[in-house]
């Protein structure tokens, strides 16, 4: 076999290597695109079944409405707990550079923040 075949064949070979490799690196961003979008629907899912705190009968009440009448009916300031739950925390910067994930707040409470969101706290202790 000549010299200039055998130099054919690799250069051949070799772009049909490149085109799969191309190929794959396509699948990649879009499997890792998809994982980003499954995991945002998952911790939107996780934290819509926990947004009914109590149910009776067919009655559900939310966290909004208890928050509410927490504030309206018991007197509590949500904006000092707002305060409290931002005070010496590194909650929002944190939640500025990564956007989502979970984010300490303080000593045995972590956040979970969805596109800058604070979705919930989790006890960590």
């Amino acid at each position: 076999m000549g010299t200039e075949k055998v130099r054919k064949e690799v250069a051949h070979d070799l772009t049909a290597v490149d085109r799969r490799l191309t190929a794959i690196e396509i699948q990649r961003s879009e499997l890792q695109m998809e994982e980003k979008e499954l995991m945002r629907e998952k911790a939107r899912l996780e934290t819509l079944a926990d947004s009914y705190y109590y149910c009776r009968g067919e009655l559900k009440i939310t966290e909004h409405a208890i928050l509410r009448y927490l504030e309206r009916a018991k007197g509590v300031d949500m904006q000092l707990v707002i305060e409290e739950m931002l005070e010496g925390s590194v909650l929002q910067e944190h939640a500025q550079v990564v956007g989502s994930g979970l984010i300490p707040i303080r000593q045995g409470l972590t956040g979970r923040v969805i596109d800058n969101i604070l979705v919930t706290v989790i006890r960590t202790d």
